[in-house]
């Protein structure tokens, strides 16, 4: 018999706590937790680029890599938008400061996953490129999600907090919300195209 999901999801929270606990009596530092936290979101690029490069190399290259960083870029996404209801339900200390490092690397992803489109596929013809746009439309809705985390990346970091003012900062940032809706609905609709 399956376990009833909300003693699933205390049972997640539990062991959230619990591995917080124990973080704490070693005295993890906040700063190893972002390193940790970027080194394992790296990790997919690692494992791309070792099928990329291997014997075993993909027959298509330049739609394994578009598929592959889209897909990572999407999850990347989700788990940073993630992070925030999951340190107001577990409390756990290590939850907001490894935010940013993740929603850097999901931006990385996002990158390469418009560049090889732009530059390994299209070959930055701009007719050719305006052509599939409009043929395909979840392309376009893809490039415009984008453009909008371009702003997001950018002021990724203390300096730009600190020069745009909390309040601007956070407007910013929100716009994060409305990426994950666009991006949802560019690999749904890539998916059913």
């Amino acid at each position: 018999m399956a376990m009833p999901i909300r003693w699933r999801i205390f049972t997640a929270i539990h062991c959230i706590r619990s591995v917080d606990a124990i973080a704490g009596q070693f005295s993890v530092s906040l700063g190893l937790a972002k390193v940790v936290a970027t080194l394992f979101a790296l990790l997919p690029a690692a494992i791309m680029a070792s099928n990329l490069l291997g014997s075993q190399a993909p027959v298509e290259p330049v739609e394994y890599l578009q598929d592959e960083t889209g897909l990572w870029a999407l999850r990347g996404l989700l788990i940073t938008l993630a992070i925030s209801p999951l340190h107001q339900i577990t409390r756990w200390r290590y939850a907001i400061p490894i935010r940013r490092p993740l929603g850097v690397v999901t931006f990385c992803y996002a990158t390469v996953h418009a560049a090889s489109f732009l530059v390994l596929d299209q070959l930055l013809d701009v007719a050719a490129i305006w052509a599939e746009m409009l043929e395909r439309p979840f392309i376009l809705l893809g490039m415009f999600s984008w453009l909008l985390l371009i702003p997001m990346a950018l002021s990724s970091n203390n300096f730009a907090m600190r020069r745009l003012g909390v309040k601007n900062w956070k407007s910013i940032h929100k716009a994060s919300y409305i990426v994950a809706i666009l991006v949802c609905l560019h690999f749904f609709m890539l998916v059913s195209f």
